[in-house]
């Protein structure tokens, strides 16, 4: 064999390790992961119930939309066909009906309606109702 200087010598022979059955090697968990199933079940119910509760605000909001615009609507009906109502409360009546269609216009879905535009819905509906409640007190 020959002798080669001390920076030129090749590595030592690697020794191949030793056979270890694979029951050995096998990956054990460190704690259970079925432990995170009821919890990660929770999660997902309690999202989902989150979700169907935002939906049916969103619902309720256009129903009390709704039933406002129909009032005022009833209001404003039942103004026009009643011959006792004068023209000062059939003009103001039209003014509010106007105000109303207004608002009912810029919205782009009911659900997008602000607290200002909804006092104002409500403020226009209340002055109809009394204008309904002042035209049939004459009778």
């Amino acid at each position: 064999m020959k002798r080669h200087a001390p920076h030129t010598q090749p590595p030592p022979p690697r020794r191949k390790p030793p056979f270890v059955p694979p029951s050995r090697y096998r990956y054990k968990e460190s704690f259970p992961t079925w432990w995170l199933w009821p919890g990660l079940a929770g999660l997902v119910l309690m999202f989902l119930g989150a979700w169907l509760f935002l939906r049916k605000q969103k619902r309720r909001k256009q129903h009390d939309l709704h039933l406002l615009v129909n009032k005022a609507k009833t209001h404003y009906d039942t103004l026009r066909q009643d011959n006792n109502t004068s023209d000062e409360q059939l003009h103001q009546a039209e003014h509010h009906a106007r105000e109303i269609e207004k608002i009912l216009s810029h919205l782009s879905s009911p659900q997008h309606i602000s607290e200002a535009q909804r006092t104002q819905l409500n403020e226009h509906t209340q002055a109809l109702e009394e204008i309904a409640k002042a035209g049939n007190s004459k009778e």
